[in-house]
């Protein structure tokens, strides 16, 4: 174009991408079913995510956008913070994984929330540390819309901070009564046990609010 008159662009074909349609059964170290977990499929430059609950199984049905041969899936059991190894497996229409191990590889990054008893385990955990008042923290569950968000001053050294070190905290969490929004209103502290100012290397701590 620009076109003034009609034009005859001849056949335009659509070519549909390859459906790739995946299933497997996750299972924790001692082999018994995974409830809490998720698999995590790449297949050329796309990742997909998919969570399991009450069964451990997973049914999926992804797009071979790339023509990729190969995709790779890592199984991961959030109650045990348990992983398994990279897995590679050749791309054909219809794949049964059998069996994937959650075992092997432990997790060591995780936001661990206990709502009234309630436990949400987030991983996907991410901590940047700016300087003063630009401490923001924030995890995940993957394959789910549950989160958290901390925005607090700058983390400087092990102990105790006081409550009003926290600025606020959002999270969407799993609770007594289901899954719910919450804003915690109040903190009591933040406890800091291992700190280091090295990018890799590990903060742990506790916190706690209302």
């Amino acid at each position: 174009g620009p076109f003034s008159d009609d034009v005859d662009l001849g056949d335009i074909v659509i070519t549909s991408p390859e459906v790739v349609e995946i299933t497997g059964t996750i299972v924790d170290c001692n082999g018994d079913a995974v409830t809490n977990g998720f698999a995590e499929i790449t297949l050329g430059d796309d990742i997909y995510t998919f969570y399991v609950s009450d069964s451990n199984n997973f049914e999926v049905a992804i797009f071979n956008c790339d023509g990729g041969t190969n995709f790779t899936i890592l199984a991961t059991n959030i109650d045990d913070l348990e992983q398994s190894d990279l897995l590679t497996y050749t791309v054909s229409p219809n794949i049964d994984l059998g069996t994937v191990s959650a075992c092997g590889n432990q997790l060591d990054e995780f936001i661990i929330v206990d709502v009234e008893g309630t436990v949400n385990t987030f991983l996907d955990v991410d901590l940047n540390i700016g300087g003063p008042d630009s401490t923001f923290m924030s995890g995940s569950i993957p394959g789910t819309d549950f989160n958290i968000s901390l925005q607090m001053n700058e983390i400087t050294a092990t102990g105790t901070y006081p409550g009003t070190f926290i600025d606020y905290g959002y999270m969407f969490v799993e609770t007594p009564g289901g899954a719910s929004y919450l804003e915690i209103a109040t903190y009591d502290e933040l406890v800091i046990t291992t700190y280091s100012d090295i990018p890799g290397e590990a903060i742990e701590g506790t916190f706690s609010g209302t």
